[in-house]
């Protein structure tokens, strides 16, 4: 989120003085990610003073999709945003008592060398895929939860345990083509051709 000031000027005539005075118009203009920028309703500050009739100079929030009142509004607890990982690992692992977590990662261990294979080595698209997989399992994960079923939550997160990521790493996958190429051999075929790096399309000069 960001805010753009913008200040502008005018003369408009001012009932109580009944004479031409200038006015000031302060805005913020508001983005988020989720839309594009509403069209904003300045706020007028006469700089002329008036008994008792003052207008007090305040600034407007604008948000996509609301209408909010004249005070200004913190956004953040009506746009809540999902905490990063960091934050949920060091309150999680607050007490002394919780083991140290190590994560294994996507490919490798380590956290640059996992992104650098991962950006190198798969497309756009399938990350986009994964990535709401791993969404759909979460929130599918935060319903069970709730609903006080935890071992159909226990048998959701199984898979993710190191113990059975480190047996899918080392496994090799034999391919029988005795009987030729089937249905199977060829999607097996597909997926590895799309996880190959993406250097190895282009033309060698």
């Amino acid at each position: 989120m960001f805010r753009l000031p913008t200040t502008t000027a005018s003369t408009l005539l001012c009932p109580p003085h009944n004479k031409k005075h200038t006015f000031t118009c302060s805005l913020f203009l508001v983005s988020t990610v989720a839309g594009p920028l509403l069209p904003p309703t300045p706020q007028n500050s006469c700089t002329c003073t008036h008994p008792a009739t003052s207008p007090t100079p305040t600034h407007r929030s604008y948000h996509v999709g609301r209408s909010w009142p004249s005070s200004p509004v913190d956004p953040n607890p009506l746009l809540p945003s999902s905490p990063s990982f960091s934050d949920v690992l060091n309150t999680v692992l607050d007490t002394p008592s919780t083991p140290t977590f190590k994560s294994l990662g996507v490919i490798r261990k380590e956290k640059p060398e996992d992104l650098r294979l991962m950006i190198q080595n798969y497309t756009a698209p399938s990350l986009a895929g994964a990535l709401r997989d791993r969404e759909d399992t979460l929130q599918l994960c935060a319903q069970l939860l709730t609903s006080g079923k935890i071992e159909e939550l226990r048998e959701v997160l199984s898979p993710h345990e190191s113990q059975y990521i480190e047996l899918r790493r080392r496994r090799r996958v034999h391919m029988d083509l005795t009987s030729g190429f089937g249905t199977s051999s060829l999607e097996m075929l597909r997926k590895y051709l799309a996880r190959m790096p993406r250097q190895v399309t282009k033309a060698h000069r």
